[in-house]
């Protein structure tokens, strides 16, 4: 099977389908030229189906269970710098993204998974110094594993662990099974 150009294998959430992302630009300047795009795609690579537009760039990106709603952790489109990571849910049919995860630029999501049940989802956030210096190492900083209801609602915080390093990425890639 060959990928389409630009596709990254995100999900495998059935035999027959990937969920990929496309567009994901190395600078901010490629953003509008590339079209970042969440897509179905046939394991057999015999046909895409573009999820419409999810309004940032896409990266990680999860089928729900029940098929209908594609959970994604993205740029959002308004954090300055570019690169603050957030969590969206879009609906398959035609959906405007919604926000899951706080505003207010001091976490940024290093991934997500859905409940077996898809009436939640848990996401690993990790603080976020915006005044950082890329020579800074040693500043303490605080990953956190959080719960949300599927709308975004009630969010519950289930462990959170700290560093005195910047850089430390202590929780990741939560698999809820």
């Amino acid at each position: 099977m060959k990928l389409p150009r630009g596709h990254l294998i995100t999900d495998w959430p059935r035999d027959d389908w990937f969920v990929t992302v496309s567009g994901i630009p190395f600078r901010e300047s490629d953003l509008k030229a590339l079209g970042p795009r969440v897509h179905l795609m046939k394991a057999d690579g015999s046909k895409v189906r573009t999820l419409g537009d999810p309004g940032c760039v896409p990266g990680e990106a999860r089928l729900a269970p029940d098929g209908r709603r594609v959970l994604f952790v993205g740029c959002d489109p308004k954090a300055k710098p570019f690169a603050h990571f957030a969590l969206f849910v879009m609906d398959l049919e035609g959906g405007k993204p919604r926000r899951l995860s706080p505003e207010g630029g001091g976490e940024e999501v290093l991934g997500a998974c859905w409940s077996p049940d898809g009436k939640r989802v848990a996401y690993v956030a990790r603080q976020r110094h915006a005044d950082l210096r890329p020579d800074e190492f040693v500043r303490p900083t605080q990953s956190s594993l959080v719960v949300v209801s599927a709308d975004g609602k009630d969010p519950v915080t289930l462990v959170a662990e700290s560093s005195s390093q910047a850089h430390a990425v202590l929780l990741a890639s939560p698999d809820w099974r």
